[in-house]
């Protein structure tokens, strides 16, 4: 991007020389020289519209990308507060409760990034739609309390933060055994109808995001309409001056007519305009031509972003999900987990934590093939979808994988030494859930001591 940067850089560098060397109308034609002034007044305001719409297009990439942060942080905090919550029901450690009560009510990246949506949201099916996202966050919040609760009842854990203190249970719930409260508490946070809540609100707030893009979509649109109206005007300005500069002759036809035909053409086939033409012409021609550039490199980034993990450069989720409901015929899923990589992170910090992933990344992509697809899910957590594999290549996956694991170890450097768990399903095994499958074998895995290969049996 930075080598587009500095190419387009040179290009207007050496337009706005070729400018500055092409002769005036108005010295050509003397004899016409006010009404030249006028319509060289009026090319001047066109630019300095067509600058100010370049503005609005900045400003609607801006407000896209505070979308996309904020949609990306929603989710993370979504996903923060699910595994303290499940921490803390399933440890009965306190630290995991205040964790989540810190982040609930003093980090707030969640209601941050819902109000940044709420203030963006355009049209009624994303308002609607982030309204029963955030219904759902609230009642998935209530669940999540009442578990708590009785985590704490069974516990006998005192000192409780505010909102626990005011959750009751009910008398049914409050004659249950200790064992029984766990189990339930358990029962409430790690289950289907939760994972089912859990993504109905995020497909709510994808649903919510495309039609907030889409707006965005339109106003850019709005925008190049904008452009192409005055450039239009412009070329307007121009005709006019060739019926004006008659008596200019051929030297008129060469500096104005011929040019802007040519603009014309290339305007129409969206390519850059060539730096014909009269001064005022080729000042046209630069901002018209800068536009262009800032708009190729800035879609080019935005599908980048789309697609790519920022830190790891490998397919993201939304990517893998994509993938995913595209795929057909045989496949296989490898889900793979670093293992305690949250002692890593305590450890050795958040920086180190993620240069790990970054080597893990590219020795995990390193020895797979390129019609392979190797995603990074989230955190220390990645997936490769091997397209046209079955269960008769178990062998060569697991060699594979073997080969993964040697060359982790063989890492050089002051990094910690890093293990993967895997977990490993094929698309004929005879379930749906291929990636639920995967993801029951990984859990072998990690039950059976990490840093090992399991593959789902059915």
């Amino acid at each position: 991007m930075s080598n587009l940067s500095t190419e387009n850089a040179g290009k207007t560098d050496s337009a706005v020389s070729t400018a500055k060397r092409a002769p005036h109308i108005t010295r050509i034609n003397v004899a016409v020289i006010t009404i030249s002034i006028l319509l060289i007044a009026i090319a001047v305001v066109l630019t300095t519209r067509l600058i100010a719409v370049t503005g609005q297009s900045d400003d609607v990439y801006a407000r896209y990308k505070a979308c996309a942060d904020a949609d990306t942080q929603l989710m993370e905090a979504s996903d923060y507060l699910t595994t303290q919550v499940r921490l803390f029901v399933t440890t009965g450690d306190r630290v995991f409760m205040d964790n989540y009560f810190e982040e609930l009510l003093n980090t707030q990246r969640r209601d941050k990034a819902v109000a940044v949506l709420e203030s963006e949201a355009v049209g009624e099916k994303a308002k609607s739609d982030l309204a029963v996202a955030l219904g759902e966050s609230n009642e998935l919040a209530l669940a999540e309390e009442y578990a708590m609760r009785l985590v704490v009842e069974a516990e006998g854990i005192t000192d409780l933060p505010e909102p626990i203190e005011r959750t009751p249970l009910s008398q049914e719930d409050k004659v249950l055994s200790p064992a029984q409260k766990r189990e339930l508490a358990t029962s409430l946070v790690i289950g289907d109808s939760y994972d089912m809540i859990k993504a109905s609100i995020s497909q709510d707030v994808e649903r919510s995001s495309s039609a907030l893009v889409k707006a965005l979509d339109q106003e850019q649109l709005d925008i190049e309409r904008q452009t192409g109206l005055l450039l239009t005007a412009l070329i307007a300005v121009g005709l006019l001056l060739l019926v004006t500069v008659v008596l200019g002759g051929v030297a008129t036809y060469q500096l104005v007519t011929r040019p802007m035909k040519i603009h014309a053409e290339n305007i129409a086939q969206a390519r850059h305009l060539d730096h014909l033409g009269c001064f005022e012409i080729r000042r046209v021609v630069d901002a018209y031509n800068a536009l262009y550039d800032r708009v190729q490199e800035r879609t080019e980034r935005i599908k980048h972003e789309a697609e790519i993990d920022a830190l790891t450069e490998l397919f993201n989720r939304g990517s893998f999900d994509r993938i995913m409901s595209s795929r057909k015929g045989d496949f296989a899923l490898v889900l793979a987990d670093i293992d305690h990589f949250k002692d890593i992170n305590d450890r050795y910090g958040h920086e180190v934590g993620d240069e790990v992933i970054r080597v893990v990344a590219g020795v995990v992509e390193s020895h797979f093939r390129s019609s392979d697809f190797v995603c990074r899910l989230g955190g220390d957590e990645f997936a490769i979808i091997l397209p046209n594999t079955t269960v008769a290549n178990r062998g060569s996956i697991e060699a594979k994988l073997a080969e993964i694991a040697r060359a982790l170890d063989a890492v050089e450097g002051d990094l910690p030494k890093a293990t993967l768990s895997f977990g490993v399903a094929f698309s004929n095994d005879g379930t749906e859930d291929i990636y639920n499958d995967a993801d029951k074998a990984l859990y072998e895995s990690k039950r059976g001591g990490r840093n090992r290969v399991t593959f789902f049996e059915g």
